[in-house]
């Protein structure tokens, strides 16, 4: 009971922190003055990276991944934190992941559900990466190897979802 008390509130102070670095991914309401327009694939393609580098910056910080770790560890005796860890910090990512998605639906760029485009990005992004961080047996990719993860991913992506005939491309 003690070790699941500790957690709590360790898990709290870290998620917090980390939420508040995500949601410059996805801010609350309305324009995002920070992320360009999505007029054409090229920005799509720079706003996928941009996202992608974030996420995978974020997430793969030791910290974080030390508390999935004790999320998994503790599942059995405290199923609510690996609930609030999965609808507080993994929805976070989601949903801005999604927003992007839509908007890039709406501007013609893409065609497809954009829950679904997102966890095929989301997919390409990480591929196993995350199982291997949590199994110890990755070591944390470097910002160089994080920044060109997110590239192919993003350019995998587009090459899935070619632009529909009318599509700006650049």
């Amino acid at each position: 009971m003690y070790l699941t008390s500790a957690f709590l509130w360790f898990f709290s102070v870290l998620l917090f922190r980390r939420i508040n670095k995500l949601r410059s991914i996805n801010p609350p309401e309305g324009f995002d003055p920070q992320r360009p327009q999505l007029h054409d694939r090229e920005t799509l393609a720079q706003v996928l990276v941009s996202f992608g580098t974030k996420l995978v910056r974020e997430v793969s910080d030791p910290a974080v991944i030390a508390v999935f770790r004790l999320a998994i560890a503790e599942v059995i005796q405290a199923p609510e934190v690996a609930r609030a860890l999965d609808s507080i910090g993994r929805a976070t990512s989601r949903a801005a992941l999604r927003k992007i998605m839509a908007e890039a639906q709406a501007s013609g760029l893409l065609t497809g559900r954009p829950v679904e485009l997102a966890a095929q990005f989301a997919g390409l992004l990480w591929r196993d990466l995350m199982v291997s961080l949590l199994l110890g047996v990755a070591e944390r990719p470097t910002p160089r190897e994080i920044a060109r993860r997110a590239r192919h991913a993003a350019a995998a992506f587009l090459q899935l979802h070619r632009p529909p005939n009318d599509a700006p491309t650049a």
